[in-house]
């Protein structure tokens, strides 16, 4: 199992470095910025966690303007769905993040639908065109691919930071999707073509053109697609499955081992307009 105890922020860029082996657990006391790939990272450790021996167990921020954050994006919810005990604040208004789609289970395709109009709504008069029609493609593939490969419920969120804080979330949005299933390379297990020996080697698979878990003809476009388009708009893609990390933006793929998480998590991160 896998724990987090992140100081100072929880972002993409530093989720690793929060990562520890243990029992599942989500310390976020020293927290004081969690951006969206924190909260669906956060989400699938601890709903991961659901089905040990022990439950999954909640630190919510000492910071009492951080944990009405996290009310306000949606984790006082997800964590009564997870039937995770937590002792977190009101929302407030006052103070609340540029939410674009809260963090939430999603358990079918139908609320895809919904989740899209969410996007464009929020977005509509503030992103270039191009990418808000590449973050819808993109959402739809990610939680498509959840529901049908990891045999889990899905778990998204995206988030809009025009803050400057920190600095290099300036005028990005992120859309993150996640679950705790059974990870990339199990998926593999269903072809008879490939059998990827680690969680590198199935995520550099996954996001290869025309490789698919299923051997439905046609199949492996979707992720390989979404990668060409958030790179071709100076954007950067995460994969993250089991004990792999694939990250793919315009100067090209890098892959590297990481603590073992169940499921898989995928971030997009791209400016709002790019340059």
């Amino acid at each position: 199992m896998a724990q987090i105890k992140p100081a100072g922020s929880l972002t993409a860029s530093r989720f690793e470095a929060a990562l520890q082996f243990g029992p599942a657990a989500c310390d976020l006391s020293h927290v004081r910025f969690i951006d969206a790939f924190g909260l669906v990272g956060s989400s699938v450790v601890l709903a991961g966690g659901g089905s040990s021996a022990l439950p999954p167990r909640f630190v919510p921020p000492e910071n009492q303007l951080t944990a009405s954050h996290l009310a306000y994006m949606g984790m006082k919810t997800l964590l009564q769905d997870l039937r995770i005990k937590a002792d977190l604040p009101s929302e407030s208004e006052a103070s609340a993040p540029d939410v674009v789609v809260p963090l939430q289970l999603v358990r079918d395709a139908r609320v895809l639908e919904q989740l899209s109009h969410l996007l464009f709504a929020q977005l509509e008069h503030t992103a270039d065109s191009q990418v808000l029609v590449s973050l819808v493609e993109a959402l739809w593939e990610l939680v498509s691919n959840a529901l049908e490969h990891s045999g889990a419920v899905g778990i998204t969120a995206a988030q809009l930071y025009r803050d400057g804080d920190p600095p290099d979330h300036d005028g990005t949005i992120q859309v993150v999707v996640g679950d705790a299933g059974r990870g990339i390379r199990e998926s593999f297990r269903d072809s008879k073509e490939w059998s990827p020996a680690t969680d590198v080697e199935a995520i550099k698979l996954a996001v290869r053109y025309l490789v698919s878990s299923v051997p439905d003809k046609g199949r492996g476009q979707g992720l390989t697609s979404t990668i060409e388009e958030v790179t071709g708009l100076t954007g950067r893609v995460i994969v993250r499955s089991g004990a792999g990390r694939l990250v793919a933006d315009r100067t090209g793929t890098s892959t590297s081992e990481v603590v073992f998480v169940p499921g898989t998590i995928v971030g997009i991160i791209i400016p709002i307009y790019p340059g």
